[in-house]
């Protein structure tokens, strides 16, 4: 009767010298008391006993009985499971299980997985050699010849293999998928794949055993083409192409050839990862590269191309895949004009640059003395190497002009004019920027919220230092007829922006406000204009500026009074101005880039002439807000966040003076206790710990301010996000300009922008 677990068998080691010790152990997963173990030998051809091929590849039973194996003498092992050969020989060599007796009954588990032990034997009945012998690593579809030398008289000799493949045991005749083939038939010729992985010897009739030998079978290996001292050379310069199997270097010899567009007569070949198909062509003096390297020496116009090599090995011969292109480009060398050949073809571009951005048009055409018809335009690009038209884009190459109407960054490449004969004109090196090298980017320093009088510097910048560019310098302002508009990546509509009257000033990239005033704040946006490309970059993130004055004509009210809130909790903005006539608006910049004057969605709303009311606060609603008249004059900026978490800290939206009192507060939602124990931390450090969720600073100095969060527990502990105090310095003390500015949200614009 058999009964699980399925034992596991380890033999070590594997592969003994005549004369070592060797040790099976069978183990029984969890736990080895309770059972008895013994160990068997196969006494069978070894693909008797071995799944079917055509056996599911999870099923790993093996077809073992009392008929296939031999039970090893005294085998019986109780706890621990450990058979030993003290002294081992070659007629140990062969494959062994091992299963599990429950103690005191006839129950039996299944046989173990198969394990093999191989002895090295110095002068073995027969020796098994394989051809070429290039070493235990062979590529996918290579051919071998594996050959059995017997010593003596014996016949009946026949190649085997055992392999693991696909955690399959797998064992078979030569040549695999025949009958069993012996040597005296005929001989055994194997195309490899990854299934042919294995130990290989050869087996008598009698159970005598050749020495065995490891094969690996690898992927067809990819060679890799260098190009040295650069791929653009002078004529009577040297130049050296280099071609490296970096996975396997023994036995290869190296082929070279030169690649042009599919054509008829010559085979073609099609790179699955570039889907790039071209014709290759030997090169007539291949040879002089066999052994790696291909000079050209001297360098001339002839030797111009795109070239791939690819290694041979064996007979008959094994080859690796070709090697991914190179261009190859030499030049006439420098000569006075009146000594010059005249040139056959003249590549000429318009507009006549080197330099393009997508989406622009070009047009190349081949300037030809003598019959036209025998010109065309040809390029190679990282994907291909092909003649106009290249793709639907590229039109029709009429009267000998090919004409691009929309580029795109895979058409950057080399361009020339070839003959039917071979003859090349000038190649031109076209380079098509992605999108990304057109990013500007907005920098202030020393920082966004200064005070009245300061110095500010905005800094802008492109990712691709291009030559010959002029920045300008814009405001952003809520969406307006008749300015461009700002979208974002999906076609949301951000802001427009206004040009700076002076934005000239800032042309270098520098745009500098030697003394700041109030009506400075905003938000500022730059962009380039790249001359040479005829094209601008895109316009840079927004940065924003507040500039405060000793004491703002108007005010911003929040109500409630914090500037953290709840999801769906109700918020009121109101501007407080000296004349209660004047009309303002209240202005917001979002964490989602947007820039908008209430109402600012249905849930909002004006109450007044300078009131807006958000009935329901979602989390988009969270970033800085402001009041602005029309003529542009501002108050105060109050950073408000909105969170949709169970506690929030209730802190002053407006700055503290100094030496009054601050008062901190943890509140919890509904679902919340309203009595709170609560912890609070200011800059990560521990503050104080208050069972009544309140903290009170009397006195406050500049050493209070900071980031502070506060932390309750209930059935686990629950942290505000951090909210940052900030503390107005009193006037006559002795702090510095940038030490009594209000930074009032701060350390969350960061987060905004």
């Amino acid at each position: 009767m058999l009964v699980d677990p399925r034992p596991t068998l380890d033999v070590s080691p594997t592969w003994p010298t005549k004369g070592d010790t060797v040790t099976l152990k069978c183990a029984v997963s969890g736990s080895s008391s309770g059972w008895r173990f013994h160990f068997y030998r196969v006494i069978v051809p070894i693909e008797e006993v071995l799944p079917s091929e055509d056996t599911d590849v999870f099923s790993h039973e093996l077809k073992l009985s009392e008929n296939s194996t031999e039970l090893l003498s005294d085998s019986s092992r109780e706890a621990g499971g450990s058979y030993t050969f003290s002294t081992v020989g070659p007629e140990h060599t062969g494959f062994y299980v091992c299963r599990a007796q429950r103690l005191n009954s006839n129950s039996y588990t299944r046989y173990s997985n198969l394990r093999h032990l191989w002895v090295k034997d110095p002068s073995p009945p027969a020796s098994l050699s394989i051809y070429p012998n290039t070493s235990p690593f062979f590529e996918d579809w290579e051919s071998v010849s594996p050959t059995c030398e017997v010593q003596g008289n014996s016949s009946g000799w026949t190649l085997r293999r055992f392999s693991g493949f696909a955690n399959r045991n797998k064992a078979s005749h030569c040549a695999f998928k025949h009958d069993a083939v012996t040597w005296d038939e005929r001989p055994c010729n194997l195309i490899l794949t990854f299934e042919d992985s294995g130990h290989y010897w050869c087996q008598s009739e009698s159970g005598q055993y050749s020495n065995a030998v490891n094969i690996s079978v690898h992927g067809q290996p990819t060679p890799h083409l260098r190009v040295a001292p650069n791929n653009w050379g002078t004529e009577g310069s040297s130049l050296t192409l280099t071609c490296e199997l970096r996975s396997s270097t023994t036995g290869w010899s190296f082929l070279w050839y030169k690649v042009s567009p599919p054509k008829k007569g010559f085979p073609v070949e099609f790179n699955s990862v570039t889907r790039f198909a071209y014709s290759v062509e030997l090169v007539a003096d291949t040879s002089v590269g066999a052994g790696g390297s291909y000079p050209l020496k001297p360098a001339s116009p002839e030797h111009s191309g795109v070239y791939v090599c690819r290694g041979q090995r064996g007979d008959p011969a094994y080859y690796s895949q070709y090697s991914p292109p190179q261009l190859v480009w030499v030049t006439g060398e420098f000569r006075p004009i009146s000594t010059r050949p005249s040139p056959s073809s003249w590549l000429r571009i318009s507009p006549n640059r080197t330099e393009f951005v997508p989406s622009q048009s070009l047009s190349l055409s081949c300037k030809v003395l003598g019959n036209a018809a025998e010109w065309t335009l040809r390029r190679y690009t990282s994907a291909e190497l092909s003649d106009c038209p290249f793709n639907s884009r590229s039109g029709t190459w009429a009267e000998s002009t090919c004409n691009i109407s929309s580029l795109d960054t895979f058409d950057s490449g080399v361009y020339w004019c070839q003959s039917t004969s071979g003859e090349r004109s000038n190649a031109v090196n076209i380079t098509v920027h992605e999108k990304g090298d057109f990013k500007s980017r907005l920098e202030v320093s020393p920082n966004h919220w200064v005070t009245e009088g300061s110095s500010v510097t905005f800094s802008c910048s492109v990712r691709v230092p291009f030559p010959g560019v002029r920045f300008h310098w814009y405001r952003a302002v809520p969406v307006s007829e008749g300015l461009p508009l700002v979208r974002s990546p999906f076609g949301e509509t951000k802001y427009s922006v206004e040009l700076l009257s002076d934005s000239s000033r800032g042309a270098g990239g520098s745009y500098i406000l030697n003394s700041s005033a109030p009506e400075h704040s905003g938000l500022y946006v730059c962009r380039a204009e790249i001359e040479e490309l005829a094209t601008y970059t895109e316009y840079s993130r927004p940065e924003l500026l507040t500039v405060t004055g000793p004491s703002p004509s108007v005010w911003l009210d929040v109500i409630p009074s914090r500037s953290q809130h709840f999801v769906s909790e109700p918020l009121t903005l109101a501007c407080k101005a000296p004349d209660a006539a004047a009309v303002w608006s209240v202005r917001r910049f979002t964490l989602s880039k947007e820039l908008s004057d209430c109402p600012f969605d249905k849930k909002s709303q004006m109450l007044g002439p300078s009131t807006c009311n958000i009935s329901s606060l979602t989390l988009s609603a969270s970033g800085v807000y402001w009041c602005q008249s029309e003529s542009g004059e501002r108050s105060n900026a109050v950073n408000i966040t909105v969170h949709s978490g169970s506690v929030i800290l209730e802190s002053p939206v407006h700055p503290v003076k100094e030496g009054e009192q601050l008062t901190l507060r943890c509140l919890g939602r509904k679902s919340v206790k309203s009595n709170l124990s609560a912890t609070f931390y200011k800059d990560g450090l521990h503050v104080a710990n208050q069972t009544s969720g309140t903290i009170t600073v009397p006195n406050i100095s500049k050493k209070d301010e900071g980031s502070y969060v506060c932390e309750i527990e209930e059935e686990r502990k629950r942290r505000s996000s951090g909210s940052w105090v900030s503390v107005r310095v009193a006037p006559g003390n002795s702090q510095g300009p940038h030490e009594t500015e209000p930074r009032v949200g701060y350390h969350k614009y960061k987060e905004i922008l």
